[in-house]
């Protein structure tokens, strides 16, 4: 006893469903025989021409022996191409019976849970879903065939009325339509499949290459190549599927974070009141410090600030418009004209030190509170050697030299570009002239004019002097107070 099962769930009323299944039922119940024959094809004697046929052609079948008398179509014909006369026809129904249908049925259903539903049951189970219901869709469809210059099309017809859904087979490919043949939704042929939508459980391929106008994506052995595209995703994360130690990865919060050592270290994100971030962790997983992009009081121009309450080294330069902010900084490098350390709130380090190895260019005034200024000298025998900066209430410039007395007189000339960084002699800017005989004589200032002075002697002979000259432009400035 061979069983099958017929589905139409398009079906809402139960007298069109028992007419429909009556259909079916008639159908699948009419036996099903072939007969293969083989003969001489009289169209190759002369007199007998005209004794014509083609494959899908109905003959009569008549068999007195076993009270055979039907019509059948030619379903196959193959001939002896050196003898044509010799031939070999098969008629008879091309559908395959019942059983055929279950145990190929059966084996595709095997096959289909083995190797896609078993591996990922929750989505495995959704493509099955998937696959059921256009299954029942095509089990359920009945329409007309035809067999045409070896051409097979299948025409689905409900009630009579031609749906639009098309099968066409040839031996070049398989065709698959849904408006009548107007344009195809799936073609198959030696070079691939085309379809509008594929869905598959496991895709077994060396390559695959999707490309749409204006770019492509290409999944090879060598990874994952979008080509003027984009990737979207909630979760991106590089290296092998199960390393958890050192990696990168990309939240669904926009957040960039970086492992090394199963240690999460650096987290690259934005901030609404400073746009760009870079938070530096410890190996307890707590910001140690950050590096933001921010902008200046007045709301212009971008630069980056370092928080935090640790020690920054700085290896390279902190250059024009950046800024560090912590406790006690060393820069390996050099400090530049718009850039600037702060330890506190203010430019002055509190109990702390920031130490430079380079040049150091401050553009404004610098504050030192201490009782030292001091130059460090490094000696032959003695180690490093502090020496102190000379200090006055007013800011002066000196300049030094030697002269020799020449007939009672000597004109010393005030180098040019000295000139330009003093103030004239005046007498709200006098110059202070001091002079060291090298001898018994007695020196005095004779004359100070515009660069130059002249010294007097009792005798003539060499003698030292010394130029205290107030800073241009720093008039008036005596003991200026400092608010802190």
């Amino acid at each position: 006893v061979l069983e099958d099962s017929w589905n139409a769930q398009d079906i809402g009323y139960p007298a069109e469903l028992k007419a429909r299944a009556e259909r079916e039922l008639e159908k699948l119940s009419r036996p099903r025989f072939n007969y293969t024959i083989t003969m001489l094809d009289l169209r190759t004697t002369t007199g007998f021409q005209h004794e014509t046929f083609k494959r899908s052609d109905t003959i009569d079948i008549i068999d007195e022996d076993f009270g055979t008398n039907t019509q059948a179509r030619i379903i196959r014909h193959r001939y002896n191409v050196f003898q044509k006369w010799l031939c070999e026809i098969e008629v008879g129904d091309p559908l395959e019976k019942t059983g055929v249908n279950m145990l190929a049925n059966s084996i595709v259903a095997a096959d289909y849970v083995n190797s896609s539903v078993k591996p990922n049951t929750t989505f495995q189970n959704m493509l099955k879903a998937k696959i059921d219901t256009a299954a029942t869709e095509i089990n359920g469809a009945s329409g007309d065939y035809s067999l045409i210059n070896g051409v097979s099309t299948w025409f689905e017809r409900v009630n009579g009325v031609l749906t639009g859904n098309v099968l066409r087979i040839t031996p070049v490919g398989i065709i698959i339509s849904s408006d009548g043949g107007q344009a195809w939704d799936l073609a198959i042929n030696g070079a691939g499949i085309n379809a509008n939508m594929i869905n598959t459980g496991e895709l077994n391929t060396g390559l695959v290459r999707v490309i749409s106008p204006g770019s492509k994506v290409i999944i090879d052995a060598n990874g994952l190549e979008v080509v003027d595209g984009k990737i979207y995703g909630t979760h991106i994360k590089s290296g092998a599927k199960d390393n958890v130690t050192d990696f990168i990865e990309m939240t669904a919060d926009g957040k960039l974070n970086v492992y090394g050592g199963g240690i999460k270290g650096l987290v690259l994100s934005t901030d609404e009141d400073f746009g760009g971030r870079i938070d530096f962790l410890n190996s307890a997983g707590a910001v140690a410090a950050t590096l933001r992009g921010t902008y200046d009081d007045a709301g212009n121009d971008l630069f980056l600030r370092l928080y935090g309450s640790n020690t920054f080294r700085i290896l390279g330069n902190i250059s024009t418009s950046q800024s560090i902010t912590g406790a006690n900084v060393t820069a390996t490098g050099k400090v530049e004209s718009g850039g600037y350390m702060v330890c506190g709130t203010n430019f002055f380090c509190n109990g702390s030190e920031a130490d430079f190895a380079g040049s150091v260019y401050i553009d404004g005034d610098l504050e030192a509170y201490g009782p030292d200024k001091n130059c460090v000298v490094a000696t032959q025998d003695y180690g490093f050697r502090a020496l102190s900066a000379r200090e006055g209430p007013e800011i002066r410039l000196i300049d030094e030299g030697l002269g020799t007395v020449t007939s009672g007189f000597c004109r010393i000339e005030i180098d040019s570009i000295f000139m330009e960084c003093i103030e004239p002699h005046t007498d709200d800017s006098p110059w202070l002239i001091h002079l060291t005989p090298y001898g018994n004589k007695t020196l005095y200032v004779d004359e100070v004019g515009d660069g130059y002075f002249v010294v007097g002697g009792s005798a003539d002979g060499q003698f030292a002097w010394s130029l205290s000259a107030v800073k241009i432009n720093c008039v008036g400035t005596y003991l200026r107070e400092v608010v802190r």
